[in-house]
C-alpha cells in the first residue's frame, strides 16, 4: 500500500504539458505508472479555454471528473462523472472552461492528429465516450474518494482485501482495478508487515 493522499495537496506539484492539437498546455504529474505495460494514472488540471483539434489515442482512457467541466464530442462532464474512452476512439472536440480529473491510460499514450479525410472513413459507429470500465480482474487498486477528495494506490491481496468492488460506489467512492501486469512484491510487503 501506498498510503492515501490529499488530490489538493497533489495538484499542487502540477507541471505543464503540451499534447498534439491542443491550444495550450494542460498541467499535470503522474500518479502512477506500471513499468511493464506503461499504464499510467496521472492527475490533470485543464486552464480554462483549454481546446483540442481532433485525435485519436493508442490506449483507452478512463476519467474522473473532479472539479470543473471537460467536454468531449459535444458531452460535458462535471464533477464526480467518471468515463471511458476507448483505445482509438476519435476525440473529435475536447474543450474545459478549466477542470481537474484523474485519468487512467491501459497503455503509453500516444495520439495522433485525424484530418477532415480520415475522419470521413471512420465506422459511423466508432464509440466516443462510454460509461466507466476501471475494471480489469486482479492487480493493482486505486481508490479516489470523491468526498475526500483523496486519492490511494494499493495491493488488495497484501491487506487481505479480495472483495472490493468495481467501478463507482454510492458512497461517494471510485475503484479503479489496474490491468494485472501491476504486481507488488508480496513476500517484501509481508516481511515489512511481520518487523
Amino acid at each position: 500500500m501506498l498510503g492515501e493522499a490529499a488530490i489538493d495537496h497533489l495538484a499542487m506539484d502540477l507541471k505543464p504539458l503540451l499534447v498534439p492539437g491542443a491550444s495550450q498546455a494542460f498541467h499535470a504529474r503522474s500518479l502512477m505508472t506500471d513499468p511493464v505495460t506503461s499504464a499510467t494514472a496521472m492527475l490533470v488540471r485543464f486552464p480554462g479555454g483549454w481546446t483540442r483539434t481532433p485525435v485519436s489515442c493508442s490506449c483507452a482512457e478512463n476519467v474522473v471528473i473532479l472539479d470543473g467541466i471537460l467536454e468531449i464530442n459535444g458531452i460535458g462532464w462535471g464533477p464526480g462523472a467518471s468515463f471511458l474512452i476507448p483505445e482509438n476512439a476519435v476525440r473529435w472536440s475536447a474543450r474545459s472552461s478549466g477542470a481537474l480529473a484523474i485519468a487512467w491510460f491501459s497503455g503509453r499514450p500516444i495520439w495522433s492528429a485525424v484530418s477532415e479525410q480520415a475522419s470521413s472513413k471512420m465506422p459511423s459507429g466508432t464509440p466516443a465516450v462510454c460509461s466507466w470500465s476501471g475494471d480489469h480482474p486482479g492487480g493493482a487498486v486505486d481508490l479516489v474518494d470523491l468526498e475526500l477528495r483523496t486519492w490511494m494506490h494499493f495491493d488488495p491481496v497484501a491487506i487481505g482485501r479480495v472483495d472490493i468492488p468495481n467501478g463507482e460506489g454510492a458512497d461517494g467512492k471510485l475503484i479503479y482495478r489496474w490491468p494485472n501486469s501491476i504486481t507488488f512484491d508480496r513476500e517484501q510487503l509481508s516481511q515489512k508487515s511481520e518487523n
